[in-house]
C-alpha cells in the first residue's frame, strides 16, 4: 500500500546521489583517458631515451644529456605514480559511494515501513462533527 504523499516524491534517487555518481564517473573516465595518454607518452619517451642513449654511447656526450635522461625518467615515474594514486582514490570513492547507497536505501526502506505502519494505525473513523 503506497501512500499518496509518497507517490509524488521520488526519494529513491535524490539529486545529490546522482551528482556524486556522475562526478565519479566523469573523474574515472578522465583519469582513464590520462592513463592511456600517459602510457603512449611513456612509450615515446622510452624510445626517445634509447635514441639519446645510443647517441651518448656513440659520441660520448656530456653530463647534460645524462641529466636530461634522468629528468625524463623522473617525470615518467612521477606521472605514473600520480595516475596510479588517482585510480586507487577513485576505487576507494566508488566503494564509499556504494556503501552510502546501501545505507541510504536501508534508511529509506525503514522510513517507508514506518510511515506505512503509522498510516495503518491511524483511526479511520470520521470525526464526530461530520455527523
Amino acid at each position: 500500500m503506497r501512500m499518496w504523499f509518497m507517490e509524488s516524491v521520488d526519494l529513491s534517487e535524490p539529486i545529490g546521489r546522482k551528482t556524486v555518481k556522475k562526478t565519479l564517473e566523469n573523474l574515472k573516465a578522465y583519469v582513464s583517458l590520462k592513463s592511456n595518454l600517459f602510457k603512449t607518452e611513456e612509450k615515446c619517451f622510452l624510445k626517445m631515451l634509447e635514441e639519446v642513449k645510443r647517441d651518448i654511447d656513440e659520441t660520448d656526450r656530456s653530463k647534460k644529456d645524462l641529466d636530461f635522461i634522468s629528468i625524463v625518467l623522473d617525470y615518467s615515474n612521477s606521472a605514473g605514480d600520480l595516475i596510479r594514486a588517482l585510480q586507487l582514490y577513485i576505487e576507494a570513492l566508488e566503494t564509499y559511494v556504494s556503501e552510502l547507497d546501501e545505507t541510504f536505501d536501508s534508511l529509506l526502506e525503514d522510513a517507508r515501513k514506518m510511515s506505512e505502519q503509522a498510516a495503518r494505525e491511524m483511526p479511520r473513523d470520521k470525526p464526530s462533527f461530520y455527523g
